[in-house]
């Protein structure tokens, strides 16, 4: 009996788990009292977008404040411009 203990307690934890079912509630972006109007990237290779031991297009297209920028405009981010070499 105390062979199958361990078993038992697993089946059961395995069974509890599967048998939750998630709920997921829609996000809206919100803004709140931050003014997102400017946004200014300073920094280092990472943030020119240098990738695989160069400097390119599609490196720089998703350059993280590129992307930061992106989720910006959606609760009233300005222009963001990045100078692509």
């Amino acid at each position: 009996m105390k062979k199958n203990f361990k078993l038992y307690i697993g089946l059961a934890l395995i069974g509890l788990a599967s048998s939750c079912a998630p709920s997921l509630d829609e996000f809206e972006p919100s803004k709140g009292t931050a003014d997102f109007s400017k946004f200014i990237a300073v920094g280092n290779s990472l943030t020119s977008g240098y990738a695989d031991n160069g400097l390119y297009l599609e490196g720089q297209k998703v350059a993280f404040p590129n992307l930061i920028a992106e989720q910006l405009k959606e609760v009233g981010g300005g222009e963001f411009t990045s100078p692509i070499l």
